[in-house]
């Protein structure tokens, strides 16, 4: 008796609070769930131009932008990107006048390489998103409407203006550094920076939108637990169905977080294979100047710390972002897969050091018995 009078009484305060504050109310209109979408797309409208540019959403994402004719100005603007990228590479390592020994060209060939593969598939991920930006959206917005998640003003762009900013930082700090590198020669800096600056800055803009979904997600989960928390201390006057509620919404997520990785499995997994090389290299190629220190290659030293902080960072920020989220869902760890090869956690850490040190360890090897053959065909001789 007591129960069902609680209960008549709650549905009178929703009733009230429907018609008195219908503003505050969770109202499931289409109009709401229209101006939610909306104001998702205006808050991300400065990342989704940057991303157009650098290949990294399609140009549909704007819904006045559909076409036949934009697309293919658009496929044609990617094109000649990444043929310039090609262009300068082949430049920078066939005719470039910086001294390199045999071992340091044979690595930036291969770093090279990595940047070169993993571009064309951060741009096949655009074209993915062609078709699934709207959903995207909707989901989002249907989810926070279910929920009575509120998205604060501007919150989303400031977020965003941080991580550019970041890209911008490391672009205008590196330009001198690689200015000084190349010996004070502009042409050379501009194929340089074309060959292994605007690649990483293209991979840095990619990512943005998966650090401000997964950063979403976590922000949403964090609502969940605490209207669960709220609803738990009411002890004998729980409601199941607000319970079922919380766990349906909790499920969402889930399957959303893992469509987030699955969409950009493939460029994590690019962006852990070009970085793992990547600070393999910059360490045995430091490793092999420190017995021969030179004061005059300052720049050199500079650029090799340059990178290895920019490369363990994004390995780093990546795990940041999923572990914050599984501390929240609490749920199973296939949500959290790179192409279904490592669990995106804090683990991953270790097993990368082990790597990197037994791939150092290799180099060392390999250089020592170089050397030595190298000095055995020279005594022949």
């Amino acid at each position: 008796m007591l129960q069902s009078k609680l209960k008549q009484a709650s549905r009178k305060r929703r009733l009230v609070a429907a018609e008195y504050f219908p503003k505050r109310s969770w109202n499931l209109t289409q109009e709401l769930h229209k101006s939610n979408s909306e104001q998702l797309r205006n808050e991300v409208q400065l990342l989704l131009v940057i991303c157009v540019l650098a290949g990294s959403a399609p140009i549909a994402v704007f819904p006045r932008c559909r076409g036949k004719f934009l697309d293919a100005v658009h496929h044609c603007w990617l094109t000649v990107l990444y043929a310039w990228l090609c262009a300068a590479t082949y430049w920078e390592l066939m005719h470039s006048s910086i001294k390199l020994n045999q071992l340091e060209h044979k690595f930036y060939c291969i770093e090279s390489t990595t940047y070169l593969i993993h571009v064309p598939c951060i741009m096949k991920l655009s074209m993915r998103w062609k078709q699934g930006i709207d959903d995207v959206f909707n989901r989002i917005a249907q989810f926070d409407l279910a929920s009575g998640y509120t998205v604060e003003s501007r919150s989303i762009s400031r977020y965003i203006s941080y991580h550019l900013l970041v890209v911008l930082i490391f672009t205008v700090c590196y330009i001198p550094i690689d200015f000084c590198y190349c010996q004070y020669q502009a042409w050379k800096t501009f194929f340089d920076l074309s060959t292994y600056l605007l690649p990483n800055i293209l991979i840095g803009i990619s990512l943005i939108p998966y650090f401000i979904l997964l950063r979403g997600i976590f922000q949403r989960l964090h609502c969940l637990t605490e209207s669960l928390k709220v609803e738990l201390r009411r002890g004998l006057f729980v409601q199941r169905s607000v319970i079922q509620k919380l766990r349906l919404q909790h499920a969402n997520l889930l399957h959303f977080t893992k469509a987030v990785n699955e969409t950009f499995g493939v460029s994590v997994l690019c962006v852990y294979v070009s970085s793992f090389f990547n600070v393999n290299t910059n360490l045995f190629l430091a490793y092999r100047n420190i017995k021969n220190p030179n004061v005059e290659e300052w720049a050199w030293w500079i650029d090799i710390l340059s990178w290895l902080i920019m490369h363990m960072g994004r390995m780093l920020i990546i795990l940041y972002f999923n572990h914050e989220v599984q501390q929240e869902l609490q749920a199973n760890v296939r949500a959290y897969v790179a192409c279904g090869l490592f669990v995106l956690d804090y683990k991953l850490i270790t097993t990368l050091m082990m790597a990197i040190t037994n791939v150092f360890i290799f180099l060392l090897q390999y250089e020592i018995t170089y050397q030595a053959l190298s000095a055995v065909n020279e005594t022949k001789t």
